[in-house]
């Protein structure tokens, strides 16, 4: 019972940046819908058959499914939702007092 004791003593939080990065990651990975690809196992993007050419164009929204998606769908939706999330942050990050303004200056043209 010690050792067990003894080790949750040495047991090290991580650094604030690790657990934001772990969560942004997370957060990336649910928008983008990955538990529905593993459960569904949908195709990366469809393909249809063009009537006046015959030439395969890719698709990138599945149709006739309110339901469904292809996997690229869900990955470009989950990066425009981090890419929000990310811009939220910057801004928030900018208004500190104490920062340099070549910084703020970079943090708010992005």
């Amino acid at each position: 019972m010690e050792s067990l004791i003894r080790k949750v003593e040495e047991f090290e939080l991580p650094k604030p940046s690790t657990v934001c990065a772990i969560v942004i990651l997370s957060y990336f990975l649910v928008t983008a819908g990955i538990a529905y690809d593993i459960i569904n196992e949908p195709p990366a993007v469809g393909a249809t058959t063009d009537e006046a050419t015959g030439k395969v164009k890719p698709v990138t929204f599945m149709p006739y499914r309110m339901n469904g998606q292809y996997i690229i769908e869900g990955i470009s939706g989950a990066l425009m939702y981090t890419l929000g999330g990310l811009s939220l942050i910057a801004l928030d990050t900018s208004h500190n007092k104490r920062l340099d303004t070549k910084l703020r200056l970079i943090l708010l043209g992005m």
